[in-house]
């Protein structure tokens, strides 16, 4: 069992402020000695604090991984939960998405990963301009692949690239982005 509570608390927007609780039940499991299974599901509430409305819904989150060799991963990875807006007009988000993870190690300090995820946002409320109301929906497509070297245990660095494409119902917010980046990282 899982209770995770959030508390999101806006600066500017406070009619967006809002408390979550998540209570969800699952399992681990060994599918066969090289695969693992889990999942998890349950129940969301997200209490808008100054509206007093509340949301209810399911949320659910499951993972297959395999390892083929010691040195080589895949993890399928889909999910469905609510998410905080970047439209001002709408409450929330509900987020379902899928992803998909592949690891190489290729030496003891560089590891390669490519991933590709697919989610869909579908925006509770309206968008609402000049005072039509307009139902939004996005896809979102990306692709990713990077390498990590590990200078030591507690410094690495990282370096890949991003496809990013979103397609949206109103199509103003549609866009496409490549990323790439460089990152170090220390711990300590």
């Amino acid at each position: 069992g899982q209770y995770t509570f959030i508390d999101i608390d806006y600066d500017h927007n406070n009619e967006l402020d809002s408390q979550e609780h998540h209570f969800l039940g699952g399992l681990e499991w060994d599918i066969t000695a090289k695969s693992k299974g889990r999942i998890k599901a349950g129940y969301g509430i997200k209490d808008f604090e100054n509206s007093g409305d509340n949301v209810n819904t399911f949320i659910v989150e499951a993972q297959v991984r395999h390892r083929f060799t010691p040195k080589t991963h895949l993890t399928l990875t889909a999910y469905r939960k609510t998410d905080e807006t970047n439209i001002s007009t709408t409450s929330y988000i509900l987020t379902n998405g899928v992803r998909l993870d592949y690891l190489q190690i290729l030496t003891s300090k560089i590891t390669g990963l490519v991933n590709l995820s697919y989610v869909n946002d579908e925006y509770k409320d309206d968008l609402i301009i000049n005072g039509t109301r307009i139902r939004v929906e996005d896809d979102v497509y990306q692709a990713g692949l990077g390498l990590q070297y590990v200078f030591n245990r507690w410094l690495k660095s990282d370096i890949g690239y991003v496809y990013n494409r979103r397609d949206s119902s109103y199509s103003p917010f549609s866009y496409t982005s490549n990323t790439v980046f460089l990152r170090v990282t220390g711990s300590f």
